[in-house]
């Protein structure tokens, strides 16, 4: 088994936008589905970004894995030989194309880094499933990653084999319900 780590830092195409991959980043994604059977990638960012590319034929998975800190990478390596189950949820909406959908990429100001909220509280995910959550088809197309969109693949049994209840207590203790496959 090979694992290839392809990294990129500072994009220099200018005719994108900062929340797309660079040309160079792409080019590299190409690299690895046409050598490799099997493409994770691994988005290693700490805001949200256009995440249509992740839809290639060629790319079978995706980890959005934030700022990792000092031991975050130990984790990511946990997670893709499957050590350990990805249970997180994303903290942020992902979507398409933040150029003709993002209502802040028209009044974002590059000179000052600084952009006006005109959304009212209907910013971020809120502003996109009020927007759109009407017009299911278009919030698809729309939307990749909802707010906290994640999978986890762990199924889960409990069984209490030694419980004292109080004396008056409404609790029965011979009731035994396993919880079904994905319910938490």
């Amino acid at each position: 088994r090979l694992h290839l780590f392809l990294h990129y830092n500072g994009a220099t195409d200018n005719s994108r936008n900062m929340l797309q991959i660079a040309k160079e980043e792409e080019d590299m994604l190409k690299i690895a589905e046409d050598n490799f059977k099997n493409v994770i990638v691994i988005l290693n960012t700490g805001n949200a970004m256009e995440t249509s590319f992740l839809k290639s034929e060629g790319i079978d998975a995706a980890l959005n894995c934030g700022i990792v800190g000092e031991n975050g990478t130990q984790g990511i390596a946990d997670i893709i030989t499957g050590k350990v189950t990805p249970s997180g949820r994303t903290v942020d909406t992902f979507i398409s194309n933040h150029k003709d959908y993002d209502p802040t990429y028209k009044v974002f100001n590059k000179a000052s880094n600084n952009t006006q909220y005109l959304e009212d509280i209907y910013f971020g995910y809120k502003y996109y499933e009020t927007r759109y959550g009407e017009v299911e088809n278009e919030y698809k197309k729309i939307v990749d990653y909802p707010f906290g969109y994640g999978l986890s693949y762990t199924t889960f049994k409990w069984d209490l084999t030694n419980v004292s209840l109080p004396d008056g207590s409404n609790l029965v203790k011979e009731s035994s319900t396993p919880l079904a496959e994905g319910e938490t």
